[in-house]
């Protein structure tokens, strides 16, 4: 089997536990443990957890930008010009055989490299920029410049790599619309770690939180995660269900103005949790009764759906985000923005004990199945094979 020396560029901080970055993490050791040679350049900040067995160069950072959000930023564009610059640098120490570019500042960086290098560019597809990018913005003019800008992204900067990699089938023939040659285009799904949390580690963290049924939304709190349908469909379920919990976990620092927002809402029925530790966030998704992605336009894949998976945890999911779900075998998928149907769901599953453990059970044997790294890095060395043969 042939190896290659691959350079993987992740524009942004590195490594976090979210879900862009776990991918970035979980493919590169993948494809290091096949034989290949891999390296990451990113933003200068990161965690530490999740650890990765993958070497990591983090650029020098620009000193008024400190941001670990995805979105635009006041300084964000000289970050990218530092990554541009790491990366090039890095590309004459290593000589890698190709580019393997993440999230669109990425694709920018390895266009401008490819530029001097010539060498080969894949682009992993983790979002489209025309639904996400006005989320950013409050104003309407701004929201609308967003989505103007957003499609402009999208249409000319993915048909300039060698090889696009979707994680779900549906964004495969929007490229195509968008003028991208459908035969580098390549769906690949994203793995997950399959490791389960010991019983005792998953009783520790249950003894923290509040008693009573525990639903949990883990990841950013990013306007495109759609929390607003949350919210009233989880005000729904404290009213049949006093007990019921709501778990808010993220890796960021809790915003106060957020927190006195939610608590307004549901009083004592939210909890906050900040997270800095992978592994307790791994315990935390196994703790809880019932799991949620409120999210209702997803041109990637949540992450947080294959971690639910991968703990057999019964889930919850906006029809937009549901990707990868099976409606009433592996999940609970709900029309978008449909409140009611939301918290009935979370309701049924929180009293019916059955259905939720069949739910997980099957939730967790799917990704066992179609998620696993090997078959991920597996596909991807294909793609690689295609492009320097």
């Amino acid at each position: 089997m042939r190896t290659w020396r691959v350079l993987m560029i992740a524009a942004s901080p590195f490594p976090l536990p979210q879900g862009s970055q776990v991918l970035i993490a979980g493919l590169a050791e993948s494809l290091q443990q096949r034989g290949h040679h891999l390296r990451i350049v990113a933003y200068p900040q990161g965690a530490a957890e999740p650890r990765t067995q993958v070497p990591v160069h983090r650029v020098a950072g620009v000193p008024f930008y400190r941001q670990l959000d995805p979105g635009p930023a006041i300084g964000k564009p000289l970050q990218d010009l530092a990554l541009a610059r790491g990366v090039l640098e890095q590309v004459q120490r290593e000589r890698p055989h190709l580019l393997h570019a993440h999230n669109i500042e990425g694709l920018l960086v390895g266009l401008w490299v490819r530029r001097h290098t010539g060498l080969p560019l894949v682009y992993h597809v983790h979002n489209l920029m025309q639904p996400e990018l006005p989320t950013y913005f409050r104003l309407p003019p701004l929201r609308a410049a967003g989505r103007m800008l957003g499609y402009w992204v999208d249409r000319d900067l993915p048909r300039r790599a060698q090889a696009c990699i979707v994680l779900n089938a549906q964004t495969a023939p929007h490229l195509q619309r968008l003028g991208v040659d459908p035969e580098r285009i390549h769906h690949i799904p994203p793995g997950v770690s399959l490791e389960q949390v010991p019983p005792l580690e998953r009783e520790r963290i249950r003894r923290q939180l509040p008693p009573g049924p525990l639903v949990l939304y883990s990841g950013n709190l990013d306007r495109y995660q759609d929390l607003p349908t949350l919210i009233p469909a989880f005000q729904q379920v404290r009213q049949r269900l006093p007990q019921a919990r709501l778990i808010l976990a993220t890796h960021r620092e809790i915003d106060r103005g957020r927190a006195r927002t939610l608590h307004h809402a549901l009083g004592d029925g939210v909890q906050l949790l900040s997270i800095a530790r992978w592994s307790d966030m791994q315990a935390l998704i196994a703790a809880c009764d019932v799991a949620v992605s409120p999210r209702q336009v997803c041109w990637g894949f949540p992450i947080k759906l294959l971690n639910y998976m991968a703990a057999g945890r019964p889930i919850v999911a906006a029809a937009g985000s549901a990707q990868g779900l099976r409606h009433m075998e592996t999940g609970w998928i709900v029309s978008n923005g449909e409140v009611e149907a939301f918290a009935q769901a979370i309701l049924t599953l929180l009293r019916d004990r059955s259905l939720s453990r069949r739910m997980g059970q099957a939730a967790r044997k799917e990704v066992k199945e179609r998620h696993n790294w090997s078959d991920c890095a597996k596909a991807t060395e294909a793609v690689y094979a295609e492009l320097l043969a």
